[in-house]
């Protein structure tokens, strides 16, 4: 067994780094407690655009112009794109 342990001491800016953190590490089992801290680790599970991409593969996005899922595509591109991903 092997226990990751995170503080962000108040610090929104570092609960949402330790959030992605956390949650590239596939763990098992996360427990938070406190409100910021569990806000931020949904953020991080629900979407690709709050977590961290670095040694994500190769991706291809897709969608339709008139799909449900189009501007998530595009937030989810610039993300990836803003954060020098190829």
């Amino acid at each position: 067994m092997r226990i990751e342990y995170r503080y962000g001491a108040g610090n929104s800016d570092a609960v949402r780094k330790f959030a992605s953190e956390l949650v590239t590490l596939a763990p098992d089992v996360i427990l938070a407690s406190g409100t910021p801290s569990v806000g931020a680790l949904q953020q991080v599970q629900l979407s690709l655009i709050y977590g961290d991409l670095s040694g994500f593969p190769p991706t291809i996005l897709t969608s339709g112009t008139r799909d449900l899922f189009l501007s998530n595509t595009v937030r989810a591109s610039q993300a990836a794109s803003g954060r020098h991903c190829r």
